[in-house]
């Protein structure tokens, strides 16, 4: 399931109004390096300064502590830099694609919930995708999500997204585009998919 309809609406935006951003990753299961939570949370620190006008002070007096970027920066650090970084835009919008291709193994799936969590909950709008597993629906069970039965038919899957985004409360404030591409998106890529979306910073009606 790809998830780059989703992100091409957004980018529009972003675009459109330099005062917010984007930042994306996309999970693998067959590439080491799209797999661990340092690197994804380095990725979206990167995203985001790529598209500030200038490199906070923060990350140049990280860079030099770090001996030039030769000593590794924890995984609380990077968050920490990365959750500073948000109140830069008046929005941050965050896609997660494929969460689900993070291994087990250890506590990496653990930690990266856990982060993924903290960074929604820091002012970013998250939209995460993924495979119907235990532990990642039961991560985000507070959150707004559409669940997809991979025994259903396309035409029943369709009815279902455009049902949900319409009438629960924190979907339906998205724009109709973003709605359309959502929906276009996981009706492609359906087979047991998740979408979880937290945007906290949205104020109510």
């Amino acid at each position: 399931m790809s998830s780059s309809k989703v992100i091409e609406s957004f980018k529009k935006i972003c675009n459109a109004e330099a005062t917010q951003a984007i930042a994306y990753f996309y999970f693998d299961f067959n590439d080491t390096g799209k797999q661990g939570v340092q690197n994804f949370v380095s990725s979206l620190i990167v995203q985001l300064c790529n598209q500030l006008p200038d490199l906070p002070h923060e990350l140049e007096d990280l860079h030099s502590k770090c001996r030039n970027g030769q000593q590794i920066i924890t995984l609380q650090k990077l968050t920490t830099i990365l959750k500073n970084l948000i109140p830069s835009f008046t929005n941050v919008y965050i896609i997660v694609d494929a969460i689900h291709e993070c291994p087990k193994s250890g506590d990496q799936r653990d930690e990266l919930l856990a982060v993924a969590l903290d960074i929604s909950r820091s002012g970013s709008q998250l939209l995460v995708t993924s495979r119907l597993e235990i532990d990642i629906a039961e991560a985000f069970k507070s959150e707004a999500n559409i669940s997809i039965d991979k025994m259903l038919v396309e035409a029943d899957i369709t009815l279902h997204v455009a049902n949900e985004l319409a009438t629960d409360v924190r979907l339906r404030k998205w724009s109709s585009d973003i709605k359309a591409d959502i929906e276009k998106t996981l009706v492609e890529g359906s087979n047991g998919m998740q979408a979880f979306i937290a945007h906290r910073n949205l104020t109510e009606d």
